[in-house]
């Protein structure tokens, strides 16, 4: 019986090596799965996160065409506001010149009359 004993030794052992090879390999493959299940979920995030993004950029862009045109309104702006401020200017000046020359002709309508009074 000594011999059969001896002969099962490394059966037992390769049996063991056998076990933990299984064990190894079913660790491995759990690990694989976790790691496939999280990579999915993170597909998924970057899908989810690459949808705002794409949003923001069309947002920025519409802003950008936005802004440029609100500029080139406020430049337009501030030249109409300029030419009215020098129409206004002109106007006041004309206005001033037009009071200028009715002081004076009432000045010289009220020496004419004054004449004429000495006159007569």
């Amino acid at each position: 019986m000594s011999g059969i004993g001896e002969n099962i030794y490394p059966l037992k052992n390769l049996l063991e090596s056998f076990f933990e090879l299984t064990t190894l390999y079913a660790q491995a493959w759990s690990t694989l799965i976790d790691k496939a299940t999280k990579i999915k979920k993170l597909e998924s995030y970057l899908k989810a996160k690459e949808h705002p993004e794409l949003v923001m950029k069309e947002r920025d862009g519409k802003f950008g065409e936005l802004y440029d045109a609100y500029q080139s309104l406020e430049k337009v702006g501030k030249k109409e506001l300029a030419k009215r401020a020098n129409i206004s200017l002109a106007t006041e000046n004309a206005l001033n010149d037009v009071e200028n020359k009715k002081q004076g002709l009432e000045a010289s309508l009220l020496d004419l009359v004054n004449y004429k009074l000495c006159l007569d």
